[in-house]
């Protein structure tokens, strides 16, 4: 993933210093101090960054994506069995904004041979990481070749039934969720996000996975519940809370790489909790 990330990085920076020229050294340490503190304060019923400012979404790419896909890559492989027989995958990504789930998904789905086309479609609700999903994905797509790939952003919003009523979840073979809940920011979701998981549930193709991933702190056990009580019937790959650490050596390329640029370290441990199930 780190041939990705930092392809993407590069990329990016072309652009933000052509735009911005010498402020944009002050710009990044600015953008990394308020993600930090927004992350911070979710803990506490805060809410969420903003990602409308294209410094922050670029620091977040250096900062937290690497070690966010690399979560994806982990669930899939705690499986500990080969997920897809078949050909032709199609995953979805809720909340998936700058494209982290995916391009952990490519780098899990990379090693089965048999595998020729995947799609990947990010459903989230903000349209300012269009761009930097595009320029992440098409990275990834590009080092996974010679599969046949397709990608699509699409904009919902969980809590409004109108944008996720007519979405089909059972023309998926995988729906990944990282930190959903996070996101959502509530302890206790409200019941327009408990009827857009039912709907997500009951639609799920027999064999289809659901992935979800979230911080500790926001456990889970909300979205696990709800699993629990729902008719449909499911494996359960893996259940599991605890402290993921991203490998020390792509870990340390980054670091090396952009440590002039961005003066702080990528991301490296994350206390997580998630689950993989498949649905009967």
């Amino acid at each position: 993933m780190y041939d990705v990330i930092s392809r993407t990085l590069d990329s990016l920076h072309v652009l933000l210093n052509e735009k911005y020229g010498d402020s944009l050294t002050g710009l990044i340490s600015q953008a990394l101090e308020y993600l930090a503190g927004q992350y911070s304060g979710m803990y506490d019923g805060g809410a969420p960054p903003e990602y409308s400012h294209d410094v922050i979404r670029y620091c977040y790419v250096y900062k937290y994506a690497s070690c966010n896909a690399f979560s994806t890559h982990h669930l899939l492989a705690s499986a500990e069995r080969r997920l897809f027989e078949h050909r032709e995958i199609r995953i979805a990504c809720l909340g998936g904004g700058p494209g982290s789930d995916a391009i952990g998904a490519l780098d899990y789905l990379k090693a089965q041979e048999n595998i020729r086309k995947v799609e990947i479609d990010i459903w989230d609700l903000n349209e300012d990481w269009m761009a930097t999903a595009d320029t992440l994905i098409g990275n990834a797509l590009h080092r996974s070749a010679p599969i046949e790939k397709e990608f699509r952003y699409m904009l919902f919003d969980a809590r409004d039934p109108a944008t996720w009523g007519g979405i089909d979840f059972g023309c998926y073979d995988l729906i990944i969720s990282s930190y959903f809940l996070s996101e959502v920011g509530k302890r206790r979701l409200p019941q327009d996000i408990v009827r857009f998981w039912n709907k997500l549930l009951g639609e799920m193709k027999t064999g289809g996975l659901l992935g979800l991933i979230d911080n500790n702190n926001h456990s889970p056990e909300q979205i696990w519940s709800i699993v629990e009580s729902h008719p449909r019937q499911y494996n359960v790959f893996s259940k599991a809370t605890g402290i993921l650490v991203y490998p020390e050596d792509e870990w340390s390329k980054m670091k090396r790489r952009y440590q002039d640029r961005f003066a702080h370290s990528p991301r490296r441990r994350l206390k997580v909790a998630g689950f993989l199930i498949e649905a009967h």
